[in-house]
């Protein structure tokens, strides 16, 4: 165990900031998702043991398509946490929202490096997502302790949205798979499509720091995530974000309220539209007439036992960032 690790052990129980400790001061062990990205998991490990990486990578694990991923990732962190080593996760927000999950659970710290399709996370706190340049970037990184975002007792990095948007994300999954690729135009496309073409009524009961309102409209979502905040096109607020989650509600009642809202989205004034609604809280009970609530956690469609319980904690996670 290096001593740094050693270091860390000592005060994470506390979930204490974490200073002065740096990559080059820890071993790691690559998580690396195969079916993430383009890249086979050949390259990514070339590119990872290569003399030019700064990053003492010392083992590697590759989650194939018939491997249990949760599995995998339960016993590499047992093992990171036993011999006091970090863990680098490679693949997209799926992965990354995993990895977060088990790095708090076992108190190991975290770098990323994205193979998604959006990266949202890693965009949000500065790594790059071209491999050799995130690899470079985490070589010279700090460790900082950075928030997490819940729902009920599930992390989210990104976003968790509720109505249509659910719809949006099996559609997508459907559309992907008969195009027989991933990619960035074959998800816009499939979700505008969805937007435009489908309805889906939302009604919900937020108590949040001490206020209780009415949802409804078709999308609802929460996040803290500044690159997909300003991907919507919603900019004025968000230099206020800060250690809060802000609620955002569409509700559009025709496909020419939707197409308007695109349009002033385009425009980066979403904001100005009367069938938008934004607020910032720190958490939030959503009360629903539904027992159970189907919401999109970072991409991934989750079924929760209603009441929901939405907060952020500041400080919860040790990532290796840029200083």
């Amino acid at each position: 165990m290096t001593e740094a690790a050693e270091i860390l052990n000592q005060t994470q129980d506390q979930v204490k900031p974490v200073g002065g400790i740096h990559a080059e001061d820890f071993e790691f062990i690559a998580l690396i998702n195969s079916g993430s990205g383009t890249l086979s998991s050949e390259a990514i490990i070339k590119a990872l043991t290569a003399e030019s990486c700064s990053l003492n990578v010392v083992d590697s694990v590759i989650i194939g398509a018939q491997d249990n991923i949760s599995l995998v990732f339960e016993e590499t962190f047992v093992r990171a946490r036993l011999r006091g080593a970090a863990i680098v996760v490679v693949g997209g927000d799926g992965s990354q929202c995993l990895a977060v999950k088990h790095a708090l659970q076992h108190q190991v710290p975290l770098a990323v490096l994205p193979q998604g399709t959006f990266n949202l996370f890693a965009l949000h706190h500065g790594i790059p997502t071209i491999l050799e340049q995130g690899i470079e970037t985490l070589g010279t990184s700090k460790l900082s302790q950075v928030a997490v975002s819940w729902i009920n007792d599930q992390p989210f990095l990104t976003g968790a949205q509720f109505g249509l948007y659910v719809d949006i994300i099996r559609q997508r999954e459907r559309h992907q798979a008969m195009a027989g690729f991933r990619s960035r135009v074959t998800a816009y496309a499939s979700g505008l499509y969805t937007f435009l073409f489908k309805n889906k009524k939302l009604d919900l009961r937020v108590v949040a720091d001490s206020d209780l309102f009415r949802v409804k409209g078709q999308v609802m979502m929460l996040s803290q995530n500044r690159p997909h905040l300003q991907h919507l096109g919603l900019q004025r607020r968000i230099a206020a974000l800060d250690s809060k989650l802000m609620l955002v509600v569409a509700k559009p009642n025709s496909i020419w309220d939707k197409l308007r809202l695109l349009g002033h989205r385009l425009k980066g004034r979403i904001e100005d539209d009367f069938q938008f609604e934004d607020r910032l809280l720190s958490e939030a009970e959503i009360h629903s007439d539904k027992k159970y609530l189907s919401v999109v956690v970072d991409g991934e469609i989750t079924r929760f036992e209603t009441p929901l319980k939405v907060s952020i904690q500041p400080r919860a996670l040790a990532l290796f960032k840029p200083s």
